[in-house]
């Protein structure tokens, strides 16, 4: 499978699992019926990621921040967080990209990690000064060490599916075993012995289906395990029924998925019922081709 198959793959599969999710986060009701799923910021942060990086040619957390703060005055972003809202209101009154991120506990949350994928396409997080380079992408909204953890455990996670041939069986110790001291480590490793749905349920019980990254990105990584021998729809019901932030950890485990199995993952019906799948589809093509030139 090329790379392009694989980001086609990793972007669908996290905006239908943004947009299949999102009806239910932190509310209890059932699914809607239709084309009516609609993805929130998860979507709307990554895929401008993705045209910030495809307009300067390389990854530039200035340009990236400029991207967020012109769809922020654009009023495109739905569901934002505390840590990421706080962010573009600096930038809106002319902060710097560098300065403006949240600090402290409250800005552990998974706004970072939600967005980090295309990331895995253009850096090598083996190589030091492309994790430097995350870790300045990561302080846009966050300056925090558990949120940089959680979004470097996506972007290890996608760099052993795409790149390394790790999938399955060891991928949450290897992705625990390349991260600094933390929760989100310590959660990884405590997970990395267990497998199937009552487990995952369990965990989701124990630890809470919150926005706090250093449970929810493991809980999708566990979740993006599943989906690689359960499929996508499956999962995502169960990531449903958990509740909590659901959109955006049934987001980053779809784009695990997506990234290990390619486009062929995501059903054409899935793609189709997702609201604006026109404009998401453009944007994820032109970013895949921009990867594939590279």
């Amino acid at each position: 499978m090329n790379v392009e198959e694989r980001v086609l793959g990793c972007l669908w599969a996290g905006a239908v699992g943004d947009g299949y999710a999102s009806f239910a986060e932190f509310v209890e009701q059932p699914p809607p019926s239709g084309p009516d799923w609609r993805s929130t910021d998860d979507t709307a942060l990554t895929l401008g990621t993705c045209r910030a990086i495809r307009g300067a040619g390389a990854v530039v957390p200035e340009a990236i921040a400029a991207e967020f703060l012109r769809l922020y005055r654009r009023k495109a972003l739905v569901g934002l967080g505390a840590s990421t809202l706080e962010a573009l209101r600096g930038l809106d009154v002319g902060g710097h990209w560098a300065l403006v991120g949240r600090t402290g506990e409250m800005a552990a949350g998974n706004g970072a990690a939600m967005r980090v994928a295309p990331l895995g396409f253009v850096l090598d997080v083996r190589c030091e000064r492309d994790r430097r380079l995350v870790s300045d992408v990561v302080r846009i909204t966050h300056r925090n060490q558990e949120a940089l953890a959680s979004a470097m455990a996506i972007l290890w996670a996608l760099s052993a599916v795409v790149f390394e041939g790790i999938g399955g069986d060891g991928l949450l110790e290897h992705v625990a075993g390349r991260l600094h001291d933390s929760q989100t480590r310590d959660n990884l490793l405590q997970m990395a012995p267990l497998e199937g749905r009552e487990a995952w349920f369990e965990c989701a019980r124990a630890l809470g289906m919150s926005s706090f990254a250093a449970t929810s990105v493991p809980l999708a990584l566990f979740a993006a395990l599943r989906m690689l021998d359960e499929g996508l729809e499956p999962v995502l019901r169960d990531i449903v029924e958990a509740g909590g932030d659901t959109d955006t950890v049934a987001s980053m485990a779809s784009q695990v998925a997506g990234a290990a199995l390619g486009l062929d993952f995501v059903p054409l019906g899935m793609r189709s019922a997702l609201y604006g799948s026109d404009e998401i589809g453009h944007e994820v093509s032109l970013f895949a081709k921009y990867v594939a030139r590279s």
